[in-house]
């Protein structure tokens, strides 16, 4: 991921509006709204969650001044993933929901599948998870009917995910391994952290739960995301192991995975992920303390 985001502020410096913009024709979006709104993934991902927002409004601005309908349906679907990353449900909605309907308009099916499955997300995260499962459902099945693969096993992992929320447990489970298959076949690990830890939380959810499986998913998630850079996945993955680790009563141990990763976070504060994270480790800490006092 640093190397990508290397490479984006190169190209980003090397783009002449002059003489590159005509490629939209040729490429079907502009290269410089191409290389920003994956900047924006990056920024997220790396553990730069406020930067990243910003890009992301910057990029839906610039799609808005190139009159390129794809261009902005584009920005505005999987350019507003990172508000998916960011677990930002209402913003998402309001983005895709615009995306969705410039592409309805225009008839690009691939915005209009990513728009749908970011939909359903959301609108699973509002209390309308039935509704939202659906349109999860239909929306990879679109994208999929366009020939599109890549991002497959990242959205398989997240309606995974709703699936387990929503007590579906043995399918959110079968998701996960075609999820990993494409990762190995097609190489595509920049989601793959992802992919463990929810198999990790599926593996403790189950009727008899697993915790030896559980836990060996949520510290391959740590280790991927770690050799990564990818501080958000790991941010993520760590929660989930120390909350593992808490209803082990391994309260010290809990700590110990949490806290030198969240202190090197230094935006963000105002985020979801943070916020649990920072309330995570007040709560192990008075455990702790608790604990010691009745000894």
């Amino acid at each position: 991921f640093t190397n990508a985001q290397a490479h984006a502020t190169v190209a980003e410096q090397l783009y002449s509006r002059e003489d590159d913009q005509s490629l939209i024709n040729h490429f079907s979006t502009d290269l410089y709204l191409t290389v920003r709104l994956h900047a924006a993934h990056v920024l997220w991902i790396r553990g730069f969650p406020d930067q990243s927002n910003a890009l992301g409004v910057q990029n839906v601005e610039i799609a808005r001044s190139l009159n390129h309908p794809y261009s902005l349906s584009w920005a505005l679907t999987w350019g507003a993933i990172p508000l998916l990353y960011r677990r930002e449900h209402e913003e998402l909605l309001k983005s895709v929901e615009q995306g969705i309907c410039i592409a309805e308009e225009h008839g690009f099916a691939y915005t209009a599948a990513i728009g749908t499955m970011a939909r359903g997300w959301a609108l699973a995260q509002a209390d309308a998870r039935s509704e939202g499962i659906g349109q999860m459902r239909l929306g990879l099945a679109n994208f999929r009917k366009t020939g599109a693969g890549i991002v497959v096993p990242f959205f398989q992992t997240v309606l995974a995910e709703v699936l387990c929320d929503a007590g579906e447990k043995d399918e959110a489970l079968s998701m996960i391994k075609p999820a990993m298959d494409q990762v190995e076949r097609w190489g595509e690990h920049c989601q793959e952290a992802e992919i463990h830890r929810v198999r990790g939380i599926l593996f403790a959810a189950q009727p008899n739960p697993d915790i030896a499986r559980a836990e060996a998913s949520l510290i391959q998630a740590i280790d991927i995301a770690s050799k990564q850079g990818a501080k958000g996945w790991e941010l993520r993955a760590r929660v989930a192991l120390a909350r593992l680790l808490y209803g082990e009563n391994h309260l010290t141990q809990a700590r110990a995975i949490l806290a030198p990763l969240l202190s090197s976070f230094h935006e963000g504060a105002d985020t979801r992920d943070i916020r649990e994270a920072r309330d995570l480790l007040r709560t192990l800490s008075a455990a702790d303390r608790d604990s010691v006092g009745t000894k």
